[in-house]
């Protein structure tokens, strides 16, 4: 005897094939024993081509679930066969693609029924909407999250309603951090001090690696570190990029920097205030003067010339230097 019991669930069926003997027509006497031990008579003949016997048994849908046995008896020859299935009742499973999801994705179910079965699957909280398992029991539902979806965990109750069975799915909604790396100033010469600004998003405390460089460095409270760190003195001209990660968020940054042998303003010199001072040295026949120039509050040497003033030297900028000319005429 075999059985099918693919469908051997409340509401389903079961079939048995009974093989007697190719050219014999068997009677069969057969005895369905259940569950709670009470018992069920059937009778069959096999077909004297086949041998074989086939019977379905419809279940219905208050059956009791448990261990059921058929014994296929032929009193002619005394032979017995026996057969055991099982009446399990229909439950379902689901679990989410990802735990975490931020705003506006989309959350993955993956369903399963524990039968083939084509069942429609609703969500509790959805209206309008359902899906329907494939032919194996499964099914695979996506539910977009609201933009303005509250940060915090979330249930959800996944429903078969035509087998009035359910089971509950757990998710966070959740922003996913972000790891910004930005270094100053862009512009560097050989030997000089750069910064590295991390930023990290939602702000929190972790620790940070730096490609290249020997180092501990965490960001405080607010998801910042600003650690300082060399040109190497031998480096070249070049663009030369710094890769900062977060190891135990699993992130990772980058910024670039460009190492040039003089180097150039990133901006413009403000001039805040501008004062001339000239003093006369000899006489006015040999015109020696001498003129003094502040720009910004530093001090700018300079020079007079039948009244041209000519003003050179070096002012800061940041963290740089630079060379600054300064050209005008004294008003007669």
């Amino acid at each position: 005897m075999t059985i099918d019991e693919k469908k051997a669930y409340p509401g389903g069926q079961v079939v048995f094939d009974v093989f007697g003997g190719v050219g014999i027509a068997m009677d069969l006497e057969l005895t369905l024993e259940h569950p709670n031990k009470s018992e069920t008579k059937y009778s069959g003949t096999t077909d004297a081509n086949t041998g074989n016997y086939r019977m379905t048994l419809n279940l219905e849908p208050d059956i009791p679930t448990g261990v059921y046995i058929l014994d296929a008896y032929n009193p002619e020859r005394m032979i017995l066969g026996v057969g055991v299935y099982v009446v399990q009742p229909v439950k379902i499973g689901a679990t989410v693609v990802s735990s975490k999801v931020a705003p506006g994705e989309e959350l993955g179910i993956n369903v399963r029924l524990n039968y083939p079965l084509e069942a429609e699957i609703e969500i509790d909280g959805v209206a309008d909407y359902y899906w329907v398992t494939e032919k194996d029991g499964t099914a695979y539902l996506t539910l977009t999250v609201p933009e303005n979806a509250k940060l915090g965990p979330y249930t959800l109750t996944v429903r078969a309603p035509a087998y009035n069975i359910s089971t509950k799915v757990n998710y966070t909604v959740w922003i996913p951090p972000t790891l910004k790396v930005n270094i100053t100033p862009k512009e560097l010469a050989p030997g000089s001090v750069f910064t590295v600004n991390v930023l990290i998003q939602p702000p929190q405390v972790s620790r940070i690696t730096i490609q290249g460089y020997d180092g501990r460095w965490m960001t405080d409270e607010n998801g910042k570190a600003t650690p300082k760190l060399p040109v190497a003195k031998t480096a070249a001209p070049g663009i030369y990029e710094v890769v900062v990660e977060a190891p135990d968020l699993g992130l990772i940054g980058s910024d670039t920097f460009t190492v040039t042998l003089t180097p150039q303003l990133s901006g413009p010199i403000n001039v805040v205030k501008a004062q001339l001072g000239i003093r006369v040295a000899g006489s006015n026949e040999d015109e020696e003067f001498e003129a003094r120039l502040y720009v910004g509050g530093q001090y700018v040497r300079g020079a007079l010339d039948n009244y041209q003033v000519h003003a050179a030297g070096r002012v800061s900028a940041g963290s740089i230097n630079a060379d600054m000319r300064y050209d005008f005429t004294l008003s007669k």
